[in-house]
This record gives structure tokens, C-alpha cells and sequence, in this order.
């Protein structure tokens, strides 16, 4: 990716089953030196901000999406996935036991459940954000 080349642009969404973006297709892939690997910062653009002591415009406010790595490159695009995860909230369970021996449970017990870690959705992304490389692997 050269200097004198335009930001990469978000061409395409990829949903999971209709619910949740943590994939998204970029506008330039191998031709333009994208590589696998390769680390994005993806972001929106919000409104101008204004220095309030200058008056000057300090510029446009990014808004940020997300990160997310080249997983899939082809000539004139590829694809990125998300980097960011989550875990969903534990849950607890309580047993309770009436009469009967269990070698595992005995009276009253609280089973804690951590949830499965999962890539977390890039926020808000849209058809049309910019994706900046950040790094790479």
C-alpha cells in the first residue's frame, strides 16, 4: 500500500445469518499490497471539530468501528475479520438436592458457567467507512 493511494474503503458487509457484522469487504486487496494478516483500524466519519480556544478546525472525528485482520486477499479486494472479543455474562445455576447422595452435588450448590469467548461485531460499520492498516502479524 503505497502513500499516494486512497484509503481503503468497506465495499461489503458479511453478516452472521442476518444478525451480526464481524466480517467486511475492503476495496483493495493484493494489487494494492494488502497482505494476510494485515491489521485495520476501521472507521466512519463524524463531525468537525472545532478547537474551541483557536477556532480552528482540529478536523474530522473518526468514528471508530473496530479492528480487524486481513483473513482472505484477492487481487482488487479482501476480506477482514474482526479482531475484538468478548465473553457473554456468566451465568449461575443453583441446585438444589432433596433426599438422595450425588458424589458430585450435596444439599444446596451454585454451578458458576462461564460463556464461550466469541469475536465481537464491529460497531455500526457501514458501506463506505474507511479502513486504515494499523499493523500486521
Amino acid at each position: 500500500m503505497n502513500e499516494n493511494q486512497p484509503l481503503p474503503v468497506v465495499a461489503h458487509l458479511i453478516d452472521d445469518n442476518g444478525q451480526r457484522i464481524t466480517q467486511v469487504v475492503i476495496n483493495q486487496g493484493s494489487n494494492s499490497g494488502v497482505k494476510l494478516g494485515d491489521i485495520f483500524l476501521i472507521y466512519g466519519i463524524g463531525k468537525e471539530i472545532i478547537d474551541p480556544v483557536t477556532q480552528n478546525s482540529l478536523g474530522m472525528l473518526e468514528l471508530v468501528r473496530g479492528k480487524a485482520e486481513v483473513t482472505n486477499v484477492q487481487p482488487t479486494m479482501a476480506t477482514l475479520t474482526s479482531l475484538e472479543k468478548g465473553k457473554g455474562p456468566a451465568t449461575t445455576r443453583h441446585i438444589s438436592r432433596q433426599g438422595g447422595m450425588s458424589i458430585f452435588l450435596t444439599g444446596n450448590e451454585t454451578i458458576r458457567e462461564e460463556q464461550e469467548p466469541y469475536i465481537k461485531e464491529l460497531d455500526n460499520v457501514k458501506v463506505g467507512d474507511f479502513a486504515r492498516k494499523i499493523g500486521s502479524r
